[in-house]
């Protein structure tokens, strides 16, 4: 078995490793989103700069929802064959 000085120095290196680790991860936190936010904050970002060019495709696609269109083609029209009809006995 190991004696009591060997497993004194793995658990003090352990603990050494387990503080540095965490001393790590804390600076990348800090310098990692100041990075991030001026990356952020430089102007249009690569999706909106592809969608500038490109605008959208489906607008000139015709209005196929009946919903948003005029359903009824006879409200455009005069559907009353009489209406330019004159009496000729008045």
């Amino acid at each position: 078995m190991l004696n009591n000085k060997v497993l004194t120095e793995i658990a003090v290196s352990l603990i050494v490793l387990a503080l540095v680790g965490v001393g790590i991860y804390f600076l990348v936190q800090k310098f990692g989103n100041n990075e991030q936010e001026e990356i952020l904050q430089d102007g249009d970002s690569l999706g909106e700069e592809l969608f500038n060019k490109v605008k959208n495709p489906t607008e000139d696609l015709p209005q196929t929802n009946p919903l948003e269109t005029e359903a009824n083609p006879f409200e455009k029209e005069d559907t009353n064959p009489f209406s330019s009809y004159t009496n000729p006995f008045e």
